[in-house]
């Protein structure tokens, strides 16, 4: 049986000794005419005890009442005292909460740090890379001295090719002066031969037979001089051949340079 039904029936107001102590009495006052004087005074002395059970029952009710609202009263604190740590332990959980919240991120960070610390103790030490960086310089420092020396050269032969080429240059209008001279006087030369040629006709014409050996021997001797010339300017063209193939390879390599 449960605390609430206990609590029932120690409050509920039993009717049944009421009823009893109504019928005895009842059939005590039926018997007075037929029963004796002794046996009445039995019955009656009997229903005396029976309502002073009945009063004491009643008193009773009383300590009852007050130790039920006792009861009462000390069931109220606890269901209060219930209450307030049931709010504790409601304040005590969303607390615990809050700490495992935190031991779970602090514990994420060290297995991250862990994690990182591992990586870390894959690469090398900071020694070695400020060696590696202190080589990486000095081979920096040597690849611009090397560069440097490069372009000085550079600039020198290339300083040393341009002057070259115009070398090539003033030697190629020199040829082609002296080439323009000779044709010029190559060109006289036909001009004379030519007059030589028409003068010689018009005598051979007039006076086959009376030709002297001078004028012949003059005109053997133009014709070697003529020869001999003819020679002397093949030969300036084989030349002239030869350093214009020399001329347009020096300006095809300035054309190279320039490029560059």
């Amino acid at each position: 049986m449960d605390d609430e039904a206990v609590l029932k029936t120690r409050l509920a107001i039993d009717d049944r000794p009421v009823k009893n102590l109504e019928k005895k009495v009842v059939a005590w006052l039926a018997s007075l005419k037929t029963e004796s004087i002794e046996s009445a005074q039995h019955s009656y002395e009997s229903l005396l005890i029976q309502i002073s059970n009945y009063r004491t029952s009643l008193e009773r009710h009383a300590h009852i009442q007050r130790a039920n609202e006792g009861d009462i009263e000390h069931y109220a604190n606890i269901v209060d005292g219930t209450g307030s740590t049931i709010v504790g332990a409601r304040e005590r959980i969303t607390g615990l909460k809050e700490e495992l919240k935190i031991a779970q991120k602090g514990r994420d960070n060290k297995l991250e740090y862990d994690k990182v610390a591992r990586e870390i103790m894959k690469l090398q030490t900071r020694d070695a890379y400020h060696a590696s960086i202190e080589q990486l310089q000095r081979d920096i420092d040597m690849l611009k001295r090397e560069k440097g020396n490069k372009e000085m050269a550079f600039e020198s032969r290339k300083r040393k090719f341009s002057e070259l080429v115009e070398s090539v240059k003033t030697l190629k209008a020199s040829i082609d002066e002296e080439r323009a001279q000779t044709h010029e006087t190559q060109r006289m030369l036909q001009d004379m031969d030519q007059d030589y040629a028409s003068s010689e006709e018009e005598e051979s014409v007039s006076d086959d037979e009376n030709s002297s050996p001078d004028h012949k021997a003059t005109t053997n001797g133009f014709h070697r001089f003529q020869e001999r010339n003819d020679e002397d300017e093949d030969e300036d063209e084989d030349e002239n051949a030869d350093e214009e193939g020399m001329v347009a390879d020096g300006e095809d390599e300035a054309v190279v340079v320039n490029g560059v």
